[in-house]
């Protein structure tokens, strides 16, 4: 929270670093909600050759991320959703486009967790 502002007061800021030619800005909304937006530079032929608009390329980028992250364990289901622009069940459903499970533990992880609680 900014001193002096109430609750829920627009707060515009901009910062940018170049970062690999990435450009990051952000917005925040009182100290409740902090979005932030990246910019890439993307060559022509990659747009050309994965057939997309620069909007379909970021959601797909966005949901290539989720997935990557979730698959790996760094977020949960439920961020990798939120990140992705998807409701869960959606996103549980393009998992399987990926190729990764919606379960984050092995079956051998899951029965020896039922082995130890005595199932």
């Amino acid at each position: 929270m900014i001193p002096g502002k109430p609750l829920g007061y627009l707060v515009k800021e901009t910062l940018v670093c170049t970062l690999a030619d990435a450009r990051v800005c952000f917005w925040a909304q009182g100290d409740i909600t902090v979005t932030r937006t990246i910019c890439m530079e993307v060559d022509d032929e990659v747009l050309l050759g994965m057939n997309k608009s620069p909007e379909e390329l970021a959601g797909e980028m966005r949901l290539a991320a989720a997935v990557k992250w979730y698959e790996i364990g760094l977020i949960s289901q439920e961020r990798a959703a939120q990140l992705s622009g998807m409701g869960r069940a959606a996103f549980i459903d393009a998992l399987s486009r990926f190729g990764v499970s919606p379960f984050q533990e092995t079956a051998v992880e899951i029965l020896d967790t039922l082995n130890e609680s005595g199932v």
